[in-house]
């Protein structure tokens, strides 16, 4: 299916309206559990395939973890958010910790110093029909890509593993720890632009409800 320009950004919009709670929610309990794993003996996320990178000696911030989830885009992750860049044709995603506020940037683009949130100055809410698409397109791979790596802990560190993380959080999981795997595939599948195309015709129609109960 090819999406209509005129058609992307209601798309996106009714798409980011449907799931906006939940998925800020899911964002928030991800980076918790990533914390988690960090700090687990080994570093699980060392052992998935990220790359670490410190702040400079004597400089404040969070460390940044990055791996490739495809040839042309990457997925940096710090305490404070994420950036998914996707090559040099299409935007990237920016996203703080809270509020799921999906923020375009430009191809290539990475603060210097990218230790801080307030370092991405450049970021803003997507404009064009194109931005729009690479936004959509962005959140799928982003959530797809973390779809993957909960499914890659269970299989690795067990469910039970999982389940003890969620009981030391300070917050009520918006999810049981054998339910983030597939809530994040539900959200790659309700993102991509076919699928946010369908939103738009059928505005009813709220497939994540159930998932996120």
């Amino acid at each position: 299916m090819v999406n209509r320009p005129d058609s992307i950004q209601a798309s996106l919009t009714q798409c980011l309206r449907a799931v906006r709670v939940r998925a800020a929610r899911l964002l928030d309990l991800q980076l918790w559990c990533l914390g988690q794993d960090v700090r687990r003996e080994g570093n699980l996320l060392l052992t998935y395939g990220f790359s670490k990178n410190r702040p400079p000696e004597k400089t404040p911030g969070s460390s940044e973890y990055a791996v490739r989830i495809a040839p042309d885009t990457t997925l940096t992750v710090w305490g404070y958010g994420m950036h998914l860049a996707q090559g040099d044709h299409q935007g990237g995603l920016f996203l703080r910790r809270f509020g799921f506020a999906p923020r375009h940037t430009q191809p290539g683009y990475v603060p210097q110093d990218c230790w801080h949130v307030k370092s991405w100055k450049r970021v803003r809410p997507p404009r064009t029909p194109k931005e729009e698409l690479d936004t959509l397109q962005a959140l799928s791979k982003l959530a797809d890509a973390f779809a993957q790596y909960e499914q890659w802990v269970v299989e690795q560190m067990s469910l039970d593993y999982r389940g003890r993380n969620l009981a030391q959080w300070h917050r009520r999981p918006i999810v049981a720890a054998d339910a983030i795997a597939s809530s994040w595939a539900e959200l790659a599948v309700h993102f991509s632009p076919d699928a946010a195309h369908a939103h738009q015709s059928t505005p009813s129609q709220r497939p994540l409800e159930p998932a996120f109960a």
